[in-house]
């Protein structure tokens, strides 16, 4: 075997690695959501409305689960096996149609009409796959973290050791993931000239700035839905009326997230393959 064998898949830095500009990648997913603000309220309204009778049907009303007044008094909460589920992966199927038919409309300007809202392709079932395996990837911590709560130590420490070891890895892996966020964006745009390792490479000595260009928009959200939890928690309001307008409101400001989730796999692909986007 040839000991100068490039072995750049695993390094930490590789010569073929792209400098980004994390300016850029903090505020371009931003500027596209409020640049396309129009092609937002047309594919983002009938998807909260979707999303929000999806919701009643279930029994999974956002007010259901923070001891309002609504959730205590009204019939619509359920919290049966089937309602958390059915709701859970409905909802998951319509914002990822969501977030193909945003990419669509918003970063490659196709026209939108209501008539191919939920139409699919080869390109949008591949984001699929990929939207859900990051999703799972994202999820497993918390399973990991479950399972570590729940676990009864070894008696042996050996075992014990070779138990957590095995389970601790879990938590790296949304990590890792972050680096391949322009998967999804390439495979909206039904592209398949790019490779996992490219992207490997390219990526490399930017994790920093990918962790912070991801946390900008995950604790925005998380501060955003704190506030309006807590301005839901606050109602007193216990009318259907009002229970669907904050639904409504909630279902918008969660197509609002995975906008910008959306922006931020473009903005990913945009500058760490310029060269090729620009050809």
């Amino acid at each position: 075997m040839n000991p100068n064998l490039n072995l750049s898949f695993f390094n930490l830095s590789s010569p073929k690695a792209t400098k980004i500009s994390l300016w850029q990648l903090i505020t371009l997913p931003f500027k596209l959501l409020f640049i396309n603000w129009q092609s937002f309220f047309l594919i983002a309204v009938p998807t909260a409305l979707l999303l929000s009778a999806v919701s009643f049907l279930f029994g999974r009303s956002a007010l259901c689960g923070i001891g309002s007044d609504f959730a205590l008094a009204s019939q619509l909460c359920q919290e049966t096996t089937f309602s958390f589920y059915g709701d859970a992966i409905t909802r998951l199927t319509i914002l990822m149609i969501f977030a193909a038919k945003w990419y669509h409309s918003a970063i490659l300007k196709q026209p939108f009409s209501f008539k191919n809202l939920f139409t699919l392709n080869k390109g949008t079932l591949k984001a699929f796959g990929f939207l859900t395996l990051f999703a799972i990837i994202n999820c497993l911590p918390l399973i990991a973290g479950v399972i570590l709560f729940i676990h009864q130590p070894y008696p042996d420490w050996r075992q014990e050791l070779l138990f957590f070891t095995s389970v601790a890895w879990v938590f790296l892996l949304p990590l890792l993931a972050i680096r391949f966020y322009s998967v999804i964006a390439f495979a909206l745009e039904n592209v398949d000239d790019y490779s996992f390792k490219a992207i490997w490479q390219k990526t490399s000595g930017n994790m920093l700035k990918l962790l912070l260009g991801t946390a900008a928009i995950v604790f925005l959200a998380l501060f955003i839905f704190m506030q309006y939890y807590g301005a839901m928690q606050a109602t007193t309001d216990s009318r259907l009326i009002a229970a669907v307008m904050y639904e409504f409101e909630y279902d918008v400001l969660m197509t609002s997230f995975i906008a910008l989730c959306t922006n931020y796999c473009y903005t990913q692909k945009e500058l760490l393959f310029k060269e090729q986007n620009h050809e």
